[in-house]
């Protein structure tokens, strides 16, 4: 793990976290002009808006009493794939051991005094495409304290327990219980389904990170593979499946090319994992169902077999077009379909 001093901005590497100083560190929505981390070590791009930004972040937690800090765009050796799969996977650690982060609004401008007003303050929030970025889920339930400033460095306010003057606001513009805004803990609590449908309506730049982005709210490892599109979330629902019991994961709804999600429609039958996050936008209060009454589902070289106690099913028909039988199982409220060839 690599952390700028707050006093000499010089990069140091920490090989063990665990040892790792008190650090702030900094959430943003990344610009044109990021300082990499081979640029940061040799000095350049020192004028534009990417070292801006870090020589601000720099201020803000050596004000707070901090010597050190971290932020993502030169603190990450993305030339290293071994550096670039550690930080990732560690990724949503690095924002829990943190004592503070700081979330960095680049569009957001508080300006007069009558800004401040609760209703004004939450508009502008809810405009910021802060709140719209895969990668910056984790970043606001993993820090026990998230502070919000405006492009000029203004204070806004707070995600904290202790002090919690945004987590309202918050919760409505993101649809994440009060709760995990509290305790990062508290997200266990709630279902798969329920964590995918606080992503479902977040984007990434590349595919994938709208994956890899999600391992934290699951404690997944698992290796990156840039270029496999969104097989990524095909094996992350399978890793998912061998840690949990959990059928809300088959609790998702088709979801046609940009469209808003759909109801399942026979006659176009697909596997039993959904294909990206939006496909569980629905599913906010799929409460978590545990299969007591089935043997444990299996990853076979045929896909995943699922072995359904007679009666429990909500119904089967068989698809001639298809050649399978397709049972819907019950999740909570919410119904999905599963496939079993024959």
């Amino acid at each position: 793990m690599h952390l700028i001093n707050t006093t000499t901005l010089r990069l140091h590497e920490f090989v063990d976290v665990s040892t790792a100083p008190r650090y702030a560190i900094v959430s943003h929505r990344w610009g044109d002009d990021e300082v990499s981390h081979k640029d940061y070590l040799k000095g350049r791009q020192r004028s534009g808006n990417g070292f801006r930004k870090i020589e601000q972040s720099c201020q803000r937690a050596r004000m707070d009493g901090h010597d050190w800090f971290w932020i993502d765009s030169c603190c990450i050796d993305k030339r290293s794939s071994a550096s670039l799969n550690e930080a990732i996977n560690s990724m949503f650690s690095y924002y829990a051991r943190a004592t503070v982060c700081y979330a960095y609004l680049y569009d957001v401008e508080m300006g007069l005094a009558s800004d401040v007003e609760p209703l004004v303050v939450k508009a502008k929030l809810a405009a910021s495409c802060w709140f719209t970025r895969g990668w910056t889920l984790q970043e606001l339930i993993a820090p026990r304290r998230v502070q919000f400033f405006d492009c000029n460095w203004s204070y806004i306010g707070a995600k904290s327990s202790d002090a919690p003057s945004l987590n309202q606001p918050i919760s409505d513009i993101t649809g994440l219980p009060e709760l995990v805004l509290q305790a990062r803990e508290a997200m266990y609590h709630y279902s798969v389904a329920q964590r995918f449908s606080w992503a479902s309506r977040r984007t990434t730049t590349r595919v994938e990170d709208m994956s890899y982005c999600l391992l934290g709210l699951f404690d997944i490892n698992m290796p990156l593979i840039y270029g496999e599109g969104w097989k990524a979330f095909s094996r992350l629902q399978k890793e998912i499946l061998t840690r949990y019991d959990d059928d809300s994961i088959f609790a998702w709804r088709t979801f046609d090319e940009g469209q808003t999600p759909n109801p399942y429609r026979r006659g176009n039958v697909r596997g039993l994992l959904a294909r990206m996050p939006a496909e569980f936008a629905n599913t906010s209060q799929a409460i978590r169902s545990i299969g007591h009454n089935r043997p444990p589902c299996a990853l076979t070289n045929r896909g995943i077999e699922i072995k359904i106690p007679a009666g429990k099913t909500s119904g089967a028909y068989r698809d001639p077009d298809d050649q399978c039988v397709v049972h819907c199982l019950s999740c909570g409220t919410f119904r999905t379909v599963a496939t079993t060839v024959v």
